[in-house]
């Protein structure tokens, strides 16, 4: 049964029934109580997990040390607002010289002392490590099997609007990159987007001084977009001109975005 023939409509949920999701090691665990029937709509592995004679139904609490919890807080956010907040996950904000590089520097302040203006290195860093959150969160997507928090993650990484491209106009650099070639799977929109924006974002003479740094997969598959794209317009390829449903994952062709 498909996750959209399966999926309760919220009247119909016994927003009684709880279950306790313990996220991330012992030392450093956080405890979300969220409604179960809300959990097994969006999510094959809660749903296995909850639903049946388990362990975890019986307790109803689901174990998961190997997330993040801040990163969680994440995917709960996007679960009952439907949209994804990055900065759950603690990326902030710091203002103060760009000089201090230990600070986290993201901006600096006018001599007036008005409002802080962005620099460019600022904007970008800043990018990057939206970017790192935006692939983890992906991958946490793909472990928890749950397509509509993906297609919100992807929204929030290279949409029209809102997004950390649109935002910043900032391709993702080479340790984003790197972050995202061990964590995502194969095929996947996140790695899609990542080779259109390597394909139409480097000179190739930058890209053979750098490519040694990234995984050679992923080098192989730009290498194949580079081939492509003597059959493919370059707006056709940029991420800022894809269609809006270009990165989502869709059950069928009546399930895409309007």
């Amino acid at each position: 049964m498909s996750t959209a023939n399966r999926a309760l409509s919220l009247s119909k949920f016994d927003w009684r029934e709880t279950v306790n999701i313990l996220a991330g090691p012992e030392d450093d665990q956080e405890t979300f109580l969220l409604h179960r029937d809300l959990l097994c709509s969006r999510s094959d592995l809660f749903r296995a997990a909850i639903i049946g004679d388990w362990k975890e139904a019986q307790e109803k609490v689901v174990r998961l040390p190997e997330v993040n919890n801040k990163l969680f807080r994440v995917y709960v956010g996007c679960l009952y607002t439907g949209t994804v907040d990055l900065e759950c996950a603690g990326v902030e904000v710091v203002h103060t010289d760009v000089k201090d590089e230990a600070n986290n520097v993201f901006s600096v302040e006018d001599q007036d002392g008005a409002d802080d203006i962005p620099t460019k290195e600022a904007v970008e860093h800043r990018a990057m490590l939206l970017y790192n959150v935006a692939t983890n969160a992906f991958a946490l997507g793909e472990r928890l099997q749950d397509r509509i928090f993906r297609n919100a993650v992807m929204s929030k990484t290279a949409g029209k609007t809102g997004s950390i491209l649109s935002n910043t106009n900032c391709f993702p650099g080479v340790d984003a990159t790197i972050n995202m070639a061990g964590k995502v799977s194969r095929g996947s929109p996140m790695l899609k987007f990542y080779v259109d924006a390597w394909a139409v974002d480097r000179e190739a003479a930058h890209f053979r001084e750098i490519g040694g740094l990234l995984p050679q997969d992923f080098v192989l598959e730009v290498a194949c977009a580079g081939i492509e794209e003597r059959r493919i317009h370059y707006e056709d390829r940029d991420p800022r001109y894809r269609p809006r449903c270009f990165y989502h994952e869709h059950e069928t062709d009546a399930d895409k975005c309007t």
